[in-house]
């Protein structure tokens, strides 16, 4: 089992569900590489382009998984489902069911991050 399967194993409950639906959507549908980076999945194409975050739980209720776009920054988000949470760059959506996951704005954030990742392959610095 490599370091990212163990990962989604060693999750509980309604977590390793969603993180585990994200993981097989991002590396079989998109083709993306993936790698246990600062403790939690990273998903790559060109660069990073994204990872999933578990939520810490709260008052009894169990926390969700935020997928995280490193450049959410510069992505069209026509549905407004992208939260910054006072970060600069990064910008994430965060699921607590798998039933609470729209596939088609899922699917439009999916594609957006990546034409921003083959834009910024091409770039030796972000822009401003």
């Amino acid at each position: 089992m490599n370091p990212v399967e163990s990962y989604i194993y060693n999750l509980e409950g309604v977590q390793r569900e969603i993180v585990s639906y994200l993981h097989d959507l991002l590396t079989q549908r998109y083709g993306m590489t993936y790698k246990l980076r600062y403790k939690v999945p990273f998903y790559d194409l060109h660069k990073w382009l994204c990872y999933t975050n578990p939520q810490k739980s709260k008052k009894g209720v169990e926390g969700g998984i935020e997928l995280c776009f490193l450049h959410g920054r510069w992505m069209d988000d026509p549905q407004g489902a992208l939260d910054a949470k006072n970060r600069v760059q990064i910008y994430g959506i965060t699921y607590h069911s798998l039933e609470e996951i729209d596939e088609e704005v899922l699917q439009v954030l999916i594609e957006e991050a990546i034409i921003v990742d083959e834009k910024f392959s091409k770039l030796k610095k972000l822009p401003k």
